[in-house]
């Protein structure tokens, strides 16, 4: 083709200058000929690769999905296209690994897998039009049989003719054999349609099915990694690709089982693993891992604050608003069948390998115990009358950080018996864990206000308040216990108000926190009052606040 084209030209010129030049252009293109022949011949190879999950890390934010397969490499460079996998992944946590024999990894990427998803569009187009067709037979049906409704009520509004009315006997007879012949014509003319109706509605909800299934496949529709790699020669290998996927994590949660006293704490482990992938599950080997992909993982510069006066006009507007807003007396109580795994302890986060594998398909949950621990406590039962009439169970775990525990929920089970919900939060920096194990019935607690004490008088011009209260406890069961028992009186932030502690029935008493704490030793069937009381002194002309 060139060379005619060539010949041509050279035959057509008389110039000697111009065949001079075209004879060097048809030289280079002679010496670049074999060239391009050898590298045509020597184009890359694409391998096709399908390959199965068998591993997954689920961390509290996404999965680390582990791929397997074998293949057959040829030699030199070829391109590996992993097939049907997740759209949802992490781009730059792709990793390629081989087995046996070595490779050289020259590039790797994602590209969406473009097969089929045109023809499942046009399909969809279509089908839209068959839906639309159907959705307007049916509004014309349903004004059919509206039509025929308001003839069937206006033949009844017509039908009361009498002999009396100046109609003879043949008339009479004529009218309702029309009648009677409309009305049978009529309802056989609103069976047929209800009849239509069904019909059609059940070949839209077929359509709507069928759209929804090609619009679900196309949204999911497959990625493909795409590997160039270099091989020293042919060889049968093992290849793992693993990806982070995202739209996929746990949440953990607790059975937390207590038998009564001397006997441990029970806490089995659960994970509510959620998945929607893309890609199924199958059978895959399982790891719960406490590691979080999107937690910031760079350390925070802190830079340097600096403190200056406002401007005289800001200042002045602060403390008017501080005058009308002022706090005079505030005060607050300062309480801020499990399943078989291996735990590893790596340096920054923890993991528990299931041991049997599990199926978990996209788009779909599955909560799965894995873990159990049992940790001897301290019992103690804690009542907070002022907020709450319940005596609360607590258990007290001091070496918990052994646990791995991570904030969640708890279910409680006293005896073998559901007693409620709780929440384990490990957000604390004291040297025990408490946890609420739910209300002890048998203990009851009620706070009453002391009319003989409570007062309000003038002194000059000073208001004395003074404010007395009863904590009333009863133990109605059959063994003693112990009680912390914990109210409060309000504490002054503002010199010209005094508070004072009148009566404290034997109770530690916290200063700066206005926190009373008693330990109360119950009895069975005994009773307890705890009095207690305090005083107020603030101006004559003032009111007290939040109070």
């Amino acid at each position: 083709m060139f060379g005619g084209k060539i010949f041509l030209l050279l035959s057509y010129t008389d110039s000697s200058q111009t065949n001079h030049l075209l004879m060097n252009l048809l030289f280079a293109f002679l010496l670049l000929l074999p060239f391009q022949t050898e590298t045509g011949n020597d184009s890359m190879q694409s391998v096709q690769i399908e390959s199965s999950i068998d591993q997954v890390t689920v961390y509290r934010d996404g999965a680390l999905v582990r791929r397997s397969s074998e293949v057959q490499l040829p030699a030199g460079t070829s391109q590996l296209v992993f097939t049907g996998l997740t759209r949802q992944i992490y781009e730059e946590t792709i990793t390629l690994r081989t087995g046996q024999g070595s490779i050289r990894l020259l590039s790797i990427n994602t590209r969406l897998n473009q097969v089929g998803s045109s023809a499942k569009r046009e399909e969809v187009d279509s089908l839209t039009v068959v839906r639309q067709s159907l959705e307007d037979e049916i509004t014309l049906i349903n004004a059919d049989q509206t039509n025929l409704t308001r003839e069937l009520n206006l033949l009844a509004a017509n039908q009361s003719l009498t002999g009396g009315q100046g109609v003879d006997l043949s008339g009479l007879k004529e009218a309702m054999e029309y009648y009677r012949e409309r009305y049978r014509t009529i309802e056989s003319r609103k069976i047929e349609t209800d009849k239509q109706l069904e019909r059609l509605s059940k070949t839209l909800d077929e359509v709507n099915r069928k759209i929804s299934e090609l619009e679900n496949e196309i949204r999911r529709q497959s990625n493909e990694v795409v590997a160039v790699i270099d091989s020293p020669g042919n060889q049968s290998t093992s290849l793992e690709l693993s990806y982070v996927a995202y739209r996929a994590g746990w949440t953990p949660s607790y059975d937390v089982r207590y038998s009564g006293a001397n006997s441990p704490l029970v806490l089995d482990y659960k994970a509510e693993i959620f998945q929607d992938t893309g890609e199924d599950w199958n059978q895959v080997n399982l790891t719960i891992s406490s590691g979080q992909n999107q937690r910031g993982n760079s350390v925070p510069d802190i830079s340097t604050e600096y403190v200056d006066f406002q401007p005289e006009e800001s200042a002045m507007k602060m403390d008017a608003q501080r005058s009308l807003n002022e706090v005079v007396a505030t005060a607050a109580l300062a309480e801020t069948a499990p399943g078989v795994s291996v735990r590893t302890d790596e340096q920054i986060r923890f993991s528990y390998e299931i041991q049997e594998p599990h199926s978990i398909s996209s788009g779909n949950r599955a909560v799965l115990p894995f873990h159990r621990e049992e940790t001897d406590v301290d019992i103690d039962h804690i009542t907070v009358p002022k907020l709450n009439s319940g005596v609360f169970l607590v258990a007290e775990i001091d070496d918990w950080e052994s646990l791995h525990l991570i904030d969640g929920e708890a279910s409680l089970f006293m005896n073998g018996s559901f007693t409620g919900k709780s929440r384990i939060t490990t957000e604390v920096f004291d040297e025990s864990l408490r946890l609420s194990l739910g209300q002890n019935d048998f203990i009851l607690a009620e706070r009453n206000r002391v009319r003989d004490v409570t007062s309000r008088n003038f002194f000059g011009n000073r208001t004395r308040e003074n404010h007395g209260w009863e904590i009333v406890l009863r133990n109605t069961g059959s063994e003693p216990v112990s009680v912390t028992v914990k109210d409060q009186i309000p504490v002054s932030r503002q010199s010209d108000i005094s508070v004072e502690l009148t009566e404290r029935s034997g109770a530690t008493f916290n200063e700066s926190t206005g926190i009373l704490e008693w330990d109360v030793n119950l009895d069975p069937g005994q009773t307890r009052n705890i009095p207690f009381s305090y005083r107020l002194e603030y101006p004559r002309d003032r009111e007290l606040s939040n109070f």
